[in-house]
């Protein structure tokens, strides 16, 4: 078989008459809009049956509004970008109205219409005569009904999240079918507008991070005020000594072998095993206890890390093969977890020996902190150590190893 080259192919009609740089022309143009209009009326008809979840959203919205009319215009905006219009939530299109007969006496329609055209130009056919006719008996138009709908259920729902209450699907289809008995809506499908109304709103299901109750909410202001407070403080104490001198310390904990505690396994299995490495690594954990500065040197130079053994020590087998260097201090407990004497004993080795001349220690309400006493007796004399404790239930809110 001989080959062919295509270089020496001689161009067809198509090529010799269209050019990957011609611009579209008005046919084009139209082919465009009326498959982009057929696949828009598609997706819409399709609702959508697959409830959004936290991983589908790639991004936060700023929902720190006080006011429902605060969220709309946000969320209008937001919509107004991504396209969204109060059109997608019709859920059926709406029903054609037929031309009534026209007797011989009466004007025909043409007659009316070109009559009402002389004079509103933007009338264009009888059709939206007679919508307009139906609209202002209905008390709106359908378009205006759902946007009423919408705007209901959304002060509903919003007002239910600041308490902050769980809210379901269920709960939203209730709140629409309420506000469509007293609107009135005929052929209003709750269960299908659920998912546009979510996608509008940006609402998707999310993990619940923390039960509070009634008496933590009314305290939201009391602990916004102590934390404002604390910071003042520290701000002046820098000012007065530079950020080299401040320094923030928390503890964490760790597993020795991270487990997922989920897996894939057949469905209707009773038990699902999974291998480990030992058992002691599936109980036992350690601590490590950090520590920072806004300063130049940012961190301690040494790492602090308390290990769990049966008896809070070492044995000698384990001292002989335990990795040893300059920028770590290993120590034991019987769990794992600071104690005070651990404390006092990261103090003394770890965080006095790189301090000079003056230290401020910002801790939080840990009660192992609150031991002014023990630190004092085993602090440097000429170092000269002040600690600023921060308030309880707010130091997720302003220190810095919390964030």
């Amino acid at each position: 078989m001989e080959s062919v080259n295509p270089l020496n192919l001689k161009p067809t009609a198509v090529g010799q008459h269209f050019q990957l740089s011609d611009s579209p022309s008005e046919s084009d143009k139209m082919l465009k809009t009326l498959i982009k209009d057929f696949l828009d009326v598609q997706i819409d008809q399709a609702g959508s049956p697959i409830s959004a979840t936290e991983e589908d959203h790639q991004y936060e919205l700023p929902i720190g509004v006080s006011t429902f009319d605060q969220l709309e215009k946000s969320i209008a905006e937001t919509n107004l970008f991504h396209g969204h219009s109060e059109a997608h939530f019709e859920s059926t299109p709406n029903d054609r109205l037929t031309e009534p007969a026209s007797s011989g006496t009466e004007p025909s329609s043409h007659e009316l219409l070109a009559s009402v055209q002389d004079k509103f130009r933007k009338v264009t056919s009888n059709r939206q005569l007679r919508e307009w006719r139906n609209h202002v008996g209905d008390r709106g138009s359908r378009i205006d009904k759902l946007k009423a709908i919408r705007l209901e259920t959304g002060e509903k729902f919003f007002l239910a999240e600041q308490k902050p209450n769980v809210v379901k699907d269920l709960d939203i289809q209730q709140w629409a079918v309420t506000a469509t008995r007293e609107i009135g809506l005929p052929g209003f499908t709750a269960s299908h507008w659920v998912g546009k109304f979510k996608k509008y709103y940006n609402i998707c299901d999310r993990k619940i991070t923390k039960f509070v109750t009634e008496k933590y909410l009314k305290e939201v202001p009391d602990r916004k005020k102590s934390a404002e407070e604390c910071v003042a403080v520290v701000r002046e104490r820098v000012q007065a000594y530079e950020k080299d001198c401040l320094w923030n310390a928390d503890q964490s904990g760790f597993e020795y072998e991270m487990r997922p505690g989920r897996t894939l396994d057949f469905v209707g299995a009773k038990h699902v095993l999974a291998l480990t490495q030992s058992q002691n690594s599936m109980t036992h954990n350690y601590t490590v206890m950090m520590c920072v500065s806004p300063g130049v040197r940012k961190f301690l130079p040494v790492l602090f890390i308390a290990l769990q053994e049966p008896k809070g020590i070492f044995g000698p087998l384990v001292k002989k093969s335990m990795f040893k260097t300059s920028n770590l201090y290993v120590t034991a407990s019987t769990s794992g977890k600071m104690t005070k004497q651990l404390y006092i004993e990261w103090c003394v080795k770890v965080f006095f020996p790189q301090m000079n001349q003056h230290c401020i220690f910002l801790a939080d309400s840990w009660p192992m902190f609150a031991d002014q006493g023990a630190v004092d007796e085993v602090k440097p004399e000429e170092l000269e150590y002040e600690m600023i404790t921060i308030p309880p239930r707010v130091t997720g809110q302003i220190q810095t190893l919390d964030d």
